[in-house]
C-alpha cells in the first residue's frame, strides 16, 4: 500500500516541547505539502518513548536534498538523513512508494521540469495569468496537461507542487515582462543538440558540468542552433569560453535562456543570473576565501544498520568567505559501494543552499593548474586487511601530519589506523573512501597556506558553474 499524505501538524503533533517548536521549523523551512504518514493509512506518527529512539519522516528526495542543505552537520546515507533533537535520532527517509511524492527520483524530477516548462509557456507564450495556485488547479487546460506530463513518467501529479509553478512563473514574468520565447525545450531539439556539441566538440561529458540549465527557454531553435553552429564551426582551436560568449549574447537578447531550476522553500522564487557579466570573471579571479577549519571523523559508531563504522562517511572542509560560509564536504559518489570522491558545497547562513558538485574533470584540472597531485581512482588504494598493513605507517603520518596542521580527526592517530582496520572489515568501501580522503587533504593541507585558500577558493566557484570557462544560465530558486 502506497504511503499517505501526511502535514507538518500531524508530523509535529506527538512531539515534546522543545524539540516540537525545533522540528516545525524544519518543516517548514523545506515545504508545506508532500510528507508522508509512516505505515498503512490509519497509522498515525508516534514520538519514541526509549531512551535515544529514532523518529521517521517520510518524503521525497527533493525534500531530502532541501533537509540536508539547510541543516548540514547530520548523518548521510542513502535515501536517508539523521539529525539529533532532544535526544532522539530524527530521520529523513525516502519512500520507495508511489504515494504522494514518493516516487523515484529520476522519475519526479524530469516529470517537475517538465511540468514547470510547460507552465511557463503558458504563462510568457500563451500569457495566461494567475494569481494563486489554486488558479492553476482551476486552470482546466494546464491541469490536465500537467497530469498528461507527470503520467508521462508512470506518477501521478502531486498538487503539492502547483505551489512551485506558480511561484517560478511569477518571478520569471517579472524577469521577463516582454518575452518573444516560442519554445520551452527540455527534452530532445536544443537540449539534445548541444549535450551533443558540447560532448563532441569541447570533449566534457556531462553537460551540467559546463552548463546545469533543465530548460530552455528559445526564440525559434531551429535558427539559433543554425546561428551558433555557424559562429562555432572554426575548428578544434576554437575554446569552451567562445561558445560560453555566444550565449550571453544571446541571453541577453532574450534569444535563449537556459534556466537550472531549484525547490522553491521560501514565500517567493529567486531569479539570479549567473555568468553573464565578464566583469564578475575577474572579480572572482581576485576573490581570497579562507579555510576555517578541517574535520574528518575517524572514531567509531555504528551505522544504520547497527555496523560499526565511522561516524560519518565524509570528510568536511570549512571556506570562509566575507559574507558567508562553505561547507565542503568530501565522500564518495555511492555511499553503499566503491566508488570515486566528489565534492560538494552547502552554503551556510540565512540563504543556506547546495550549490552543486564541483565537476571531478575540473577539480582535475585545477590540480594540475596547482601542481599538486591527487588520485581519484578508488582501485588504487588498500581493499583488504593485507594490503592496508603494508602501508599503514604511511597513513598514520599522514594522520599525524594533519592533526599537527589542525585538522580534526577526533581520535589520535593510533586509534584512527586501528579503525581503518576495524572497518575494513565491517564496511570495506567506506574504510577505502576515509583513505582516499585522507591522501586528498593531505595533499590540500601541504599546500602553502595561501596556496590551498586559492585552491578552496576555486573549488567554490567550480561548484557554483561561475566563471568564463561556464556557460550563462538563470537559476530560478
Amino acid at each position: 500500500m502506497a504511503k499517505q499524505p501526511a502535514n507538518i501538524s500531524q508530523i509535529v503533533s506527538p512531539v515534546p516541547n522543545p524539540a516540537k517548536a525545533a522540528l516545525k521549523a524544519i518543516l517548514e523551512e523545506v515545504a508545506t505539502s508532500g510528507w508522508l504518514r509512516p505505515e498503512k493509512a490509519d497509522s498515525g506518527f508516534k514520538w519514541p518513548t526509549n531512551r535515544q529512539g529514532t523518529y521517521k519522516i517520510y518524503l521525497n528526495k527533493s525534500m531530502l536534498l532541501d533537509v540536508i542543505a539547510k541543516n548540514p552537520g547530520g548523518i548521510a546515507a542513502r535515501d536517508k538523513y539523521q539529525i539529533d533533537l532532544d535526544n532522539k535520532k530524527i530521520v529523513f527517509e525516502i519512500t520507495g512508494k508511489t504515494g504522494a511524492g514518493g516516487a523515484a527520483d529520476a522519475k519526479t524530477t524530469a516529470a517537475q521540469e517538465r511540468g514547470s516548462a510547460y507552465i511557463l509557456k503558458r504563462v510568457l507564450r500563451e500569457n495566461k495569468r494567475y494569481n494563486s495556485s489554486e488558479d492553476i488547479r482551476k486552470d482546466s487546460v494546464a491541469y490536465m496537461a500537467l497530469q498528461k506530463i507527470w503520467k508521462r513518467s508512470q506518477l501521478e501529479f502531486d498538487d503539492s507542487w502547483l505551489d512551485d509553478y506558480y511561484k517560478q512563473q511569477k518571478t520569471m514574468l517579472i524577469e521577463y515582462a516582454n518575452p518573444r520565447f516560442t519554445e520551452f525545450n527540455r527534452d530532445g531539439g536544443f537540449m539534445k543538440w548541444v549535450t551533443d556539441l558540447i560532448r563532441t566538440k569541447y570533449q566534457i561529458s556531462q553537460k551540467d558540468n559546463w552548463n546545469p540549465a533543465d530548460i530552455w527557454l528559445i526564440k525559434d531553435s531551429n535558427k539559433t542552433i543554425r546561428q551558433i553552429q555557424d559562429l562555432v564551426d572554426g575548428g578544434s582551436s576554437q575554446t569552451i569560453q567562445e561558445l560560453n560568449a555566444i550565449l550571453r549574447t544571446m541571453f541577453r537578447d532574450e534569444i535563449i535562456v537556459g534556466v537550472s531550476l531549484k525547490k522553491i522553500s521560501g514565500k517567493e522564487a529567486r531569479y539570479e543570473r549567473v555568468n553573464l557579466d565578464e566583469a564578475a570573471f575577474e572579480s572572482y579571479k581576485q576573490m581570497y576565501f579562507e579555510i576555517d577549519k578541517v574535520k574528518i571523523d575517524l572514531s567509531l559508531g555504528k551505522n544504520k544498520k547497527g555496523v560499526t563504522s565511522f561516524g560519518t562517511q565524509d570528510s568536511r572542509v570549512f571556506v570562509k568567505a566575507p559574507k558567508s560560509v562553505y561547507n565542503f564536504q568530501i565522500k564518495g559518489n555511492d555511499s553503499s559501494g566503491f566508488s570515486n570522491l566528489k565534492w560538494e558545497p552547502t552554503q551556510e547562513g540565512a540563504a543556506a543552499a547546495r550549490l552543486g558538485k564541483a565537476p571531478v574533470d575540473m577539480v582535475r584540472k585545477l590540480m594540475i593548474d596547482y601542481g599538486v597531485r591527487f588520485d581519484n581512482r578508488h582501485g588504487q588504494y588498500p581493499k583488504s586487511l593485507t594490503d592496508f598493513t603494508r602501508v599503514q605507517g604511511e597513513y598514520a603520518k599522514i594522520i599525524k601530519s594533519l592533526r599537527q596542521k589542525g585538522v580534526d580527526t577526533v581520535v589520535d592517530e593510533d586509534e584512527a589506523v586501528n579503525n581503518l582496520m576495524v572497518v575494513l572489515g565491517t564496511e570495506t568501501h567506506v574504510a577505502t573512501s576515509k583513505m582516499m580522503q585522507l591522501y586528498f587533504l593531505d595533499m590540500l593541507m601541504g599546500m602553502k597556506e595561501e596556496e590551498r585558500n586559492k585552491f578552496m577558493t576555486d573549488m567554490t566557484f567550480l561548484a557554483q558553474k561561475k566563471g568564463d570557462r561556464f556557460g550563462p544560465f538563470g537559476k530560478l530558486y
